[in-house]
């Protein structure tokens, strides 16, 4: 059980750090060219893709990480009165992509060998 922890705090880290990276994407627009940033971009995907491969926890734990902020993100955006159609739309995109991205998270989760073995139907959560 505790590989399956630590794998999991792994992929926590990981969200944290691409959510604080997120947060400070101006300060990377200004300081790096568009080309190295599309280039980290793209090694970043790698890195995760190679992640995803070896350690399913941990990549399930990062895309559960990242789909809870992109909800509570929309939902921490969202005002009492939405201002226009546009505006709206993107936080309803937000929210849908958030709850998606959760749903990736427990269906990689599904595929690790440690939580398989279980009877597939109805129930079985």
């Amino acid at each position: 059980m505790w590989p399956v922890l630590s794998e999991a705090g792994v992929g926590l880290l990981l969200s944290f750090l691409l959510w604080f990276a997120a947060r400070h994407l101006a300060w990377f627009a200004a300081n790096f060219s568009q080309n190295s940033l599309i280039a980290l971009a793209i090694l970043v995907c790698w890195v995760l893709y190679l992640i995803r491969q070896n350690f399913r926890i941990a990549y399930s734990s990062v895309e559960l990480g990242i789909g809870v902020l992109a909800i509570i993100g929309a939902v921490g955006r969202a005002p009492v009165v939405v201002p226009d159609e546009p505006t709206g739309d993107l936080l309803l995109l937000q929210l849908v992509a958030g709850i998606y991205i959760v749903i990736r998270g427990f269906d990689n989760f599904g595929a690790v060998e440690v939580f398989c073995g279980r009877r597939e139907g109805p129930g079985n959560f």
